[in-house]
Formats: structure tokens, C-alpha cells, sequence
């Protein structure tokens, strides 16, 4: 049924990454993905494959979903953080696979004279029919483990870019930067955001500085992932 949307978790925080890192936001985290970063097997046995260097870290949540009515769910304090002005942030998995529940749930929204600020973050493989503030776009690199062919859409890539958007691509050496001069040079570097992979405070550390001075040598933006700086947790925080 359309108006019933498969959900994994809702929390109040600060949104972790990019452009509006910092901002008081709600986040809707939806079920269901259309790559596996990390390789096929890493969903089993939580191992990397297929030459990954990194694995999804909501995989575990995003394999599960509860079915909801897109009227029911915020609770009231939820609504109330986005009437105050909290940014609604739409992820997954990959949202762009429940569109139309997207949609019904913006309507919900309207209907409450509730009108957040919302940005959706996409993997950049489906095209996207939605009105949104935002789109924060995450291409896959070879480090992720997925088949280039199912990881690289160009053609959606460059639609994508006609809104207002970033792309932020995870990091975890040097060498990544070569496949993004290859592949994206169609980004200006001021829509470019860089992220050190890593999955916790101490991984982080480790990978930090070099993207810090590759974001500096290419004259793109650096950006933390504070909810594992702060929190030291992947969701939920």
C-alpha cells in the first residue's frame, strides 16, 4: 500500500556530515538498499569482500523494516523539533527505492503546516522525481566492494547534480582520489566533500589525516563524521 512506508529507525540528533554537518535534524532511516558495500557475503559474516576496503555500517538496519502509516511516523516530539526548525534527513539504506511513501509523508507533513528544511542521501544510482531542498550524494568508489556497473550512473549522477546538492565520497587512501579525478570530473570541487572510512573513534584516527590532506591538495571540502567523533556510534545518536 502506498501509504504505508518501511521504516528501520527515527531519532532527533545532529546532522554528522557535510554541508549542513551540525544542524539540528530528524532522521528517518528507510529499509532497503539496491547496493551492498562492503561485497557480497559482508550481509552474512560481517567480512569484507570483492577487494572492499569498507562496509556499509547500516547494513543490520537496513535489512530490517517496520511497515508504517507515513501518518504516524514522528512522534509529537519529532514534529515538534521540525516546527522549531530541525532539518528532516531522509536515509537508508537507499530512500530513493520507497519514493512515492517519501512523498506521502512530505504531504503528511504539509498537512500539519509542518515545512522542514529536507535532504535525502542517495547512493546516486536512481533518478529522483522529488522536490527536495537537498540531495547528499554518495557515490560508491572501487573501495566499496560493488560492481562498477551497478555502482556508476553517470546519466543519474548528472540529473542528480541539477539540484542543490554535494557529493561525498568515503575515503580510506590516496589512491581513491585517482578514481574520483577519473570518474567525477564532472563535479566542480566546491560540491565535493571527502569522509575518512572508518567505522569508530580509533578508525577514524587512522584515516583522517589523509583525507584532511587530500581535501587540501584538490581544493575540496573535508568533512568529519561526528556522530562516530562524538558518539563514537555509527546510528541511532
Amino acid at each position: 500500500m502506498a501509504d504505508l512506508i518501511s521504516v528501520c529507525e527515527v531519532f532527533y540528533s545532529i546532522q554528522g556530515e557535510g554541508m549542513t554537518m551540525g544542524r539540528p535534524s530528524v532522521f528517518l532511516r528507510l529499509a532497503g538498499c539496491n547496493l551492498l558495500c562492503g561485497g557480497p557475503g559482508t550481509q552474512h559474516d560481517g567480512a569484507l569482500h570483492n577487494g572492499a576496503t569498507w562496509r556499509c555500517d547500516t547494513i543490520e538496519l537496513w535489512m530490517k523494516g517496520l511497515a508504517m502509516d507515513c501518518r504516524e511516523v514522528f512522534t509529537s516530539e519529532q514534529l515538534a523539533f521540525l516546527r522549531k526548525g530541525a532539518h528532516l534527513v531522509i536515509t537508508g539504506g537507499e530512500p530513493l527505492l520507497q519514493q512515492n511513501q517519501i512523498q506521502n509523508v512530505i504531504n503528511f507533513l504539509a498537512s500539519q503546516d509542518i515545512r522542514p528544511y529536507i535532504e535525502v542521501e542517495t547512493n546516486g544510482t536512481i533518478a529522483s522525481e522529488l522536490d527536495l531542498d537537498q540531495y547528499n550524494i554518495s557515490p560508491k568508489l572501487r573501495n566499496s566492494g560493488v560492481k562498477r556497473a551497478d555502482r556508476y550512473k553517470p546519466e543519474i549522477l548528472l540529473g542528480l547534480s541539477e539540484n542543490h546538492c554535494q557529493f561525498k565520497f568515503v575515503i580510506s587512501s590516496e589512491t581513491d582520489w585517482q578514481e574520483i579525478e577519473k570518474d567525477f570530473a564532472f563535479i566542480p570541487p566546491n560540491q565535493i566533500w571527502l569522509m575518512p572510512a572508518g567505522e569508530s573513534q580509533t578508525q577514524l584516527a587512522a584515516t583522517r589525516p589523509v583525507v584532511v590532506e587530500l581535501a587540501k591538495a584538490h581544493g575540496v571540502n573535508y568533512s568529519e563524521r561526528l556522530q562516530i567523533v562524538v558518539w563514537d556510534r555509527k546510528t541511532g545518536v
